[in-house]
């Protein structure tokens, strides 16, 4: 499944059939190897931490690697630019400003920041001015994952697991927010995939 230094999935499958996917990102049968869980009564488990792995570590690193439809997100205007609230977008699908469908010249998305822009991306150009006078439809999300990415989201796992064994948390909630929990080498990893927060 490596691809040049990535991994490029397609869409999540339901059940825990080895050839599908756990958030639509990482195979059953990697995670099973990875956490060394193979019996079918540690599939809730695998599940639960990984899914968990994922949330912390697109927490970490300020943007989405599961993709996702966002429809109809709204934003003020009056400005130059605004940040899409789960960037990056793999694609977007329609921009609404002041009830008028743009074209894709009428607007700028820079991946890195997630930001979009109005026109072609200079200062000067703002969006029709009010509280929700644009509205974005786009698909979030990354369709290639960097290896290093799915080190940190297995590490991850994998420390959520030997917690869970060590009886500090038992909900899948307990674990939605401590980066901490990403493997030191792995967070080192992920600074270049690290997103600016607007």
């Amino acid at each position: 499944m490596p691809t040049s230094g990535s991994f490029t999935y397609g869409s999540a499958m339901s059940g825990s059939d080895p050839l599908t996917l756990i958030g639509g990102i990482i195979p059953w049968a990697t995670a099973r190897e990875y956490l060394g869980m193979y019996s079918a009564a540690e599939d809730d488990t695998v599940e639960q931490v990984v899914l968990a792995a994922i949330s912390i570590v697109e927490r970490h690193c300020n943007r989405k690697w599961r993709t996702s439809t966002v429809t109809a997100e709204n934003h003020p205007g009056g400005k130059c630019a605004f940040v899409l609230r789960k960037h990056p977008a793999a694609s977007i699908t329609m921009v609404v400003e002041n009830g008028t469908t743009l074209t894709a010249t009428d607007y700028t998305y820079d991946a890195t920041s997630g930001l979009l822009w109005r026109g072609d991306g200079t200062v000067g150009q703002q969006w029709h001015p009010g509280p929700n006078a644009v509205s974005v439809t786009y698909t979030s999300g990354e369709t290639e994952l960097p290896e290093e990415v799915v080190e940190a989201i297995l590490g991850t796992a994998r420390a959520l697991v030997e917690e869970r064994r060590g009886g500090a948390r038992q909900v899948a909630d307990d674990y939605a927010v401590p980066t901490d929990l990403i493997p030191r080498r792995s967070r080192l990893a992920l600074s270049s995939y690290v997103l600016p927060a607007f």
